[in-house]
């Protein structure tokens, strides 16, 4: 059988020797392992790149997220910082669970673009941050990719964080494992949101919510009879990672007040 993934430690350890150009380093912050791939060269699965992978307790379950939390803002603080505009885009279908944690992790973005010159945030050193969820195609009748890059063109961001659910080969990674990376994203919907697509450097954030196995002419795609928890919980943890990155001056309380 032909296995998919989006995960870089999944797809280097499908191989039974690490491809030349390519480092792996492996850690463990806070109890939680942390592998890092970085791709040296082209022409290998993977583009050019640094990928991290996060194992945390499972993120639909009872755990506690506080460490998980910690870690995650530290690796984005290394990838956002220390651009001053930033666009962050959440990728997938609002309406299709296991597709949605990007659209639905914007909710808890706090978005500051439109508030230049406000009273109301006088005083407050803010980055200028906005939000955008494209949507799919099949609804909208636009590339995801062309929607994205007419944003890119308006807004002109320093640096681009896409959000968007990722595809796993095994059905373990799915709410066990987070991927970040300064590679951009492919999501395998035959667009890449990359640098070079976007022209500006492209951050992405995300986490398996299904697992693709193709074989003998059929693709069969699962996912986790939580996946409803998985999405809500990993996009209210993404969410306020990102805010602590972007808004260091406001406690997290503060944040969910001015979303509120």
């Amino acid at each position: 059988m032909r296995y998919a993934t989006d995960l870089a430690g999944e797809w280097l350890g499908a191989k039974k020797k690490i491809p030349q150009g390519v480092e792996v380093v492996r850690e463990e912050p806070y109890g939680i392992p942390l592998t890092r791939v970085t791709v040296k060269r082209s022409g290998l699965a993977k583009a050019p790149g640094v990928y991290t992978t996060l194992q945390p307790p499972a993120l639909d379950g009872p755990h506690p997220q506080e460490c998980t939390a910690e870690l995650l803002k530290q690796e984005l603080k290394k990838l956002l910082l220390p651009a001053d505009r930033v666009l962050v885009v959440g990728l997938g279908n609002p309406f299709v669970t296991a597709d949605s944690l990007g659209p639905r992790m914007l909710r808890g973005i706090w978005a500051t673009r439109h508030l230049r010159g406000s009273v109301l945030v006088q005083g407050l050193a803010l980055r200028e941050v906005a939000c955008f969820a494209p949507g799919v195609e099949a609804a909208t009748g636009i590339a995801t990719l062309e929607a994205v890059k007419g944003i890119c063109a308006a807004v002109k961001p320093d640096k681009v964080l896409c959000v968007d659910s990722l595809c796993a080969a095994s059905v373990k990674s799915i709410g066990r494992t987070i991927q970040l990376s300064d590679a951009g994203l492919s999501p395998g919907r035959g667009e890449t949101f990359t640098a070079a697509a976007l022209g500006v450097p492209v951050v992405a954030l995300g986490a398996p919510t299904v697992a693709r196995v193709s074989g003998k002419g059929a693709s069969m795609a699962l996912t986790s009879q939580s996946v409803d928890v998985l999405v809500r919980r990993a996009a209210s943890l993404f969410a306020d990672a990102v805010n602590a990155v972007l808004h260091p001056a406001l406690t997290k309380e503060e944040l969910q007040a001015l979303l509120s």
